[in-house]
């Protein structure tokens, strides 16, 4: 497994390193200090298994330097020590297929990592708490209008509604489990909640449900 680094930190790099070893028997880590050195051995190496760029680097904003990478052939995963939800927003919205705090524990780096070389999206939970509270305005917001009003009814927690935005974003269980540090036995109960709050059956439904009622985009 081929795997670009690059931050401008040598002991953060040094860090990574260890940790990126335990993804795979055999890992091969190619490092750089900024997006232009980064972009010159995407130049030079092809393709990568995996990319993980430090948001904040010297010389080189972090749009522009996504925008000359081709993330249809190879994941990029943004490393950051900004807990924004906005950063978060923005680094997803750009094209990455994962945004982890550098205060993540190595246990969800790795699992976020995982995700990531499954083909999946990992977002970070600050996130996905941030869109909770913003569905859960909107909730308040809009229970005067008429087709709102089933919407101020369906008393769903923070914690389904990060469950039920996950689901809009076609994870399993195990994936939501993986991603909220939860049971996939407590995703099941939640689950189960969303279902019978929401009076569907299946997932697909709830997502269609959800969205109809403006609980979620």
């Amino acid at each position: 497994m081929n795997i670009l680094l690059a931050d401008d930190h040598f002991m953060v790099r040094a860090g990574l390193k260890l940790m990126l070893n335990k993804l795979a028997d055999d890992v091969t880590v190619i490092e750089a200090e900024n997006y232009s050195e980064a972009l010159a051995q995407i130049e030079q190496h092809g393709t990568f298994d995996l990319i993980m760029l430090d948001k904040s680097m010297p010389g080189m904003e972090m749009h522009e330097g996504l925008a000359q990478i081709d993330m249809t052939l190879q994941p990029v995963v943004i490393l950051s020590a900004s807990e924004n939800p906005e950063h978060m927003k923005l680094a997803l919205e750009l094209g990455a297929k994962g945004y982890i705090p550098k205060s993540s524990t190595r246990e969800i780096m790795i699992n976020a990592l995982q995700l990531v070389l499954a083909q999946g999206t990992y977002i970070p939970a600050q996130m996905l708490t941030n869109m909770a509270s913003a569905s859960k305005q909107d909730i308040i917001k809009k229970k005067t209008t008429p087709t709102a009003q089933m919407t101020g009814d369906t008393h769903l927690t923070p914690r389904q509604l990060e469950v039920l935005a996950l689901i809009a974003e076609g994870q399993t269980n195990k994936g939501i489990a993986r991603l909220l540090n939860i049971s996939t036995t407590t995703v099941a109960t939640h689950v189960n909640t969303i279902f019978k709050a929401l009076n569907v059956n299946n997932r697909t439904e709830a997502v269609s449900n959800a969205q109809k009622q403006g609980i979620i985009g």
